[in-house]
């Protein structure tokens, strides 16, 4: 099928996993890689790391864990608020301790949803279709 002249083809959406464990993330990007669905996916293994990834890719959807070493996922949400350029970028948190103090602050800082470990593989694609769909 030609592309028409003047329309551009739809953007494959980019999604960044964050967290410091490598066997979550490449669990998380199996999962997501056995969907129909067509996601560009980028790994971060930390904090510091996630913010410049976000800064320079700036992908559609981060999942992001909570509790890692250099700097934790509220710390990151909290610099992604704070600068105009990645204040709108949506971020799931990811946590294996589903305090409600901990969920309901970063909900209130501005994360999107959460995902609480252990997850399956549809409750993880159900949730980044919903939070991707146009």
């Amino acid at each position: 099928m030609e592309q028409q002249p003047g329309r551009q083809a739809p953007k494959t959406p980019k999604i960044l996993i964050v967290d410091d464990e490598p066997d979550t993330r490449a669990l998380m990007r199996a999962m997501l890689s056995a969907s129909s669905e067509a996601w560009e996916i980028v790994e971060a293994g930390g904090g510091r790391q996630a913010i410049a990834l976000i800064q320079q890719l700036k992908p559609d959807l981060v999942l992001l864990d909570i509790i890692m070493p250099d700097i934790d996922g509220l710390g990151v949400l909290m610099e992604l608020r704070r600068h105009p350029a990645t204040r709108n970028t949506r971020v799931v948190l990811v946590t294996a301790r589903a305090e409600e103090r901990m969920v309901q602050t970063g909900l209130v800082m501005g994360a999107a949803d959460y995902i609480t470990k252990p997850f399956t593989q549809e409750q993880l694609v159900a949730l980044v279709e919903r939070l991707l769909a146009p």
